[in-house]
């Protein structure tokens, strides 16, 4: 057996564990979830702290497994999508309303005044385009220091959707550029800042939006748009619903 075919037995093993590993994590957040809530006898304030660091630390695990499969598919062209006809700004709203607060707690401005108007149809499906989104946007706060300022921007196109979140963070170094999109990468700067990720958010959110038909990139705002403030523009585009034919 070749040194190839030994890590391929080898990651077929992990993921066989991330799959099993699910249910157990899942029943203990619902455990840790029933303790939180008092449904088996009220807590003191330092027992209950104690079960919401707890349920937050068992959340993160699950999101990592669920991170690591769901680049696995899209690896391995396993994704499938279910299709329907949805309004883009539907999906941009829904997901604001789960990182807005994570933006607010960090004393990040989200401006959302480029996502008014129009709100055209796209032929997506609904839950993978939002991971998509989210994603991004949570990449820009993440890497964007208080204070900061989140932009997002949606505008139609002739025949796509151009969806764009730009941040005010640290930027991309010329030297992590063309690894940024690998999976498990996490760029120089992201590391000596010791900012937390996987490195696995925005494989999965090109990979999704490649299997709908879109394209996916990134701009240095110094370097490529020529601005003195600092931070990254990434963008995406998927096509209007009357040009479904790519999908």
């Amino acid at each position: 057996m070749d040194k190839e075919d030994i890590c391929s037995n080898r990651d077929s093993d992990f993921l066989i564990v991330a799959h099993q590993i699910q249910s157990p994590l899942s029943a203990v957040k619902w455990t840790l979830s029933m303790l939180a809530n008092g449904d088996v006898g009220e807590l003191t304030p330092d027992q209950k702290s104690l079960v919401e660091k707890a349920f937050a630390s068992n959340d993160r695990a699950i999101h990592l497994i669920e991170e690591v499969l769901s680049a696995n598919r899209l690896e391995s062209d396993r994704v499938e999508l279910s299709l329907s006809s949805v309004p883009i700004l539907d999906v941009v709203h829904n997901s604001l309303l789960e990182l807005s607060p994570v933006a607010k707690d960090k004393h990040i401005k989200i401006d959302m005044t480029g996502i008014r108007g129009e709100n055209p149809l796209v032929l997506i499906d609904r839950e993978k385009i939002r991971n998509a989104f989210e994603n991004i946007l949570d990449n820009a706060i993440k890497y964007t220091m208080p204070g900061g300022v989140v932009t997002i921007r949606v505008t139609k196109e002739e025949s796509d959707v151009l969806v764009s979140v730009e941040d005010t963070g640290i930027g991309i170094s010329e030297t992590d550029e063309k690894f940024l999109f690998n999976k498990f990468y996490r760029g120089e700067t992201a590391r000596k800042a010791g900012i937390s990720g996987t490195g696995l958010g925005l494989f999965i959110a090109r990979g999704i939006i490649e299997k709908h038909g879109g394209k996916m990139w990134f701009e240095d705002k110094r370097r490529d748009l020529h601005v003195d403030t600092a931070g990254v523009r990434f963008s995406f585009t998927i096509p209007l619903k009357d040009g479904e034919k790519m999908l």
